[in-house]
């Protein structure tokens, strides 16, 4: 005689549009997103290494893209992480005025930004 075999049920995965699941990675959904995500990060990572730069130039480049990196960074990070890399800065950059005038100008922006979030 033969057993029979109990055969597993998986259970059903909530399928998507296209019949894939929203965590499948093979979702284009989900790659789409994942790829704008890295895009974030490389860019973040990019303006990051910028603002160390010695050419003043590429760093007042960056210095001007402050606010893209705090919205990209979210508002924690942005307290938690950029504000004290730009506090470090500043010792750095004292002797080039036309630095300090941006880092000052775009510090307003950030300090304006984070007091609306913090209204919300």
């Amino acid at each position: 005689m033969m057993k029979e075999e109990a055969k597993k049920v998986e259970p059903m995965r909530d399928v998507g549009a296209e019949g894939q699941a929203p965590g499948d990675p093979t979702n284009p959904a989900n790659a789409e997103e994942e790829v704008q995500e890295l895009d974030n990060i490389s860019s973040i990572a990019l303006l990051i290494d910028d603002l160390s730069h010695e050419d003043p130039s590429i760093k007042i480049n960056a210095l001007s893209k402050l606010t893209n990196i705090a919205q990209l960074i979210g508002e924690q990070r942005t307290r938690d992480e950029l504000v004290p890399l730009l506090t470090e800065m500043i010792d750095k950059i004292d002797e080039n005025g036309e630095l300090m005038v941006v880092l000052a100008e775009q510090l307003g922006l950030l300090v304006r930004r984070l007091q609306c979030h913090a209204r919300m």
